[in-house]
């Protein structure tokens, strides 16, 4: 069968922009935690009775980590900044070094391939993806429309990525 191929398309978001939209998420994760655990709604206390390992701890560690992690925001690398901003903002997104933020969405296509195996690796162009593709080291599962897919794919997002998970 072999692992899922996820189709991504280029995200375009500044330095600043990814900055600032850090600096909201951690706060709001600030509040819902000392939410959680100063003043929890039901919804909460609902939550905590389903998972009774998620303790007062837990809760205050990952209220110091938030709180570190804002204080250091300043402090941090572009590299870091766009990683921190795809990992926290639940968006489906992906940074990759050098080439930026991508966005995985249900309208992209899925699957026009599968690999064997779990690489890392990552495909930036449709003559990467054929080679990548046709190369029998590679032991990728083919469909009949996977050629004619994938060329439409990157004739729509020349900029886009294609990964394995």
């Amino acid at each position: 069968m072999g692992c899922h191929t996820w189709f991504h398309k280029k995200y375009i978001f500044s330095k600043e922009e990814a900055k600032l939209k850090l600096i909201e998420i951690v706060d709001e994760r600030i509040k819902s935690t000392e939410r959680f655990m100063y003043s929890p709604t039901e919804e909460d206390k609902e939550f905590l009775s389903d998972y009774p390992e998620y303790k007062d701890d837990d809760l205050m560690g990952e209220l110091e980590e938030l709180n570190k992690f804002k204080d250091n925001i300043e402090n941090l690398s572009d590299d870091e900044i766009f990683e921190s901003f795809a990992e926290k903002s639940l968006q489906n997104l992906t940074y990759i070094k050098d080439n930026g933020l991508y966005k995985s969405d249900n309208s992209l296509p899925h699957d026009l391939f599968r690999k064997y195996g779990y690489p890392d690796d990552v495909l930036l162009s449709l003559e990467e993806t054929l080679s990548y593709m046709f190369d029998p080291k590679n032991k990728c599962q083919i469909f009949e429309y996977s050629k004619k897919d994938i060329i439409e794919y990157w004739n729509k997002y020349p900029d886009g990525m294609i990964d394995f998970g």
